[in-house]
């Protein structure tokens, strides 16, 4: 049946998008920071935020889902993991 059919939606790619972007702006934060003024800084601190919190929030939605498949909210699950390690243990140190 066509409506019985599991489909790649719009949020799984906003989900992959936030882990990505959030990913480059924990990557982009010290040679931004080093090549600009301090603001800079400021604000893709929090572009880490938000994409991280946007992330978790896909979780749920994504894998809630029933018709959505699961592939590419699980390679964003994967790296938004690594970004929360990264940050719990930058905040550690």
């Amino acid at each position: 049946m066509l409506w019985d059919s599991k489909v790649t939606s719009w949020r799984s790619y906003l989900f992959l998008i936030a882990s990505i972007i959030t990913s480059l702006s924990m990557i982009l934060l010290d040679p931004l920071s080093q090549a600009t003024s301090e603001t800079i800084s400021d604000i893709v601190a929090s572009f880490i935020i938000v994409g991280l919190f946007v992330s978790v929030v896909m979780i749920g939605v994504t894998f809630f889902s029933k018709r959505e498949k699961k592939l590419i909210p699980t390679i964003a699950l994967i790296i938004t993991l690594l970004n929360i390690g990264v940050i719990i243990f930058l905040a550690w140190t």
